[in-house]
């Protein structure tokens, strides 16, 4: 127990660490002093590596990971709501409908809010939500990977590995026994 706390506590610093870094960067080469651009960005990715870190973790950890997740989620899509439209839902709607990826990454984020609300009222095991799980995490590697221009070897890898733990996953799932 005492590793994994210590392993998300790293995850948290490195994050942290390299956000650091880029605002660094963006003070010297832009001037810029806070980027919420960056803020942005990196709350998605967060998200991302959290599900994807859960994923692998006992129960209590890989839920408590997922509330994580969903809590940097909704950091990453009220930064988009309140920076790109000033929390104006009929455009944010026109373009969220005018664009794969911001549907994508929609549809994820009200699987997660389902996901979420099912958590806490203790549902989620009794229903098996399993699949849900996997369907965001799916949901938001395809949103990450339609945002890019071109994809980088970094996002092939990513796209590999997760599409390699997704199979894993559902296949330990479909091949156990079925308790009655």
């Amino acid at each position: 127990m005492r590793i994994i706390i210590e392993s998300i506590a790293l995850l948290a610093l490195f994050c942290l660490g390299y956000y650091g870094i880029l605002s660094i960067e963006n003070q010297i080469l832009y001037g810029i002093y806070f980027s919420f651009e960056a803020l942005y960005l990196y709350t998605g990715y967060f998200a991302f590596a959290l599900l994807f870190v859960g994923l692998w973790l006992p129960h209590l950890y890989g839920r408590l990971l997922g509330l994580l997740a969903f809590v940097a989620m909704s950091w990453h899509f009220l930064i988009f709501a309140y920076l790109d439209f000033n929390l104006d839902i009929q455009l944010m709607l026109q373009k969220i409908l005018a664009e794969n990826s911001l549907i994508l990454g929609s549809i994820g984020f009200l699987i997660s809010l389902f996901i979420f609300c099912a958590s806490l009222a203790n549902l989620f095991r009794r229903f098996k939500m399993y699949f849900l799980v996997y369907l965001a995490i799916l949901l938001a590697l395809l949103h990450i990977l339609t945002q890019q221009k071109i994809l980088s070897t970094l996002h092939y890898v990513l796209l590999i590995a997760t599409l390699c733990a997704l199979s894993l996953k559902i296949y330990k799932h479909l091949k156990a026994p079925k308790v009655s």
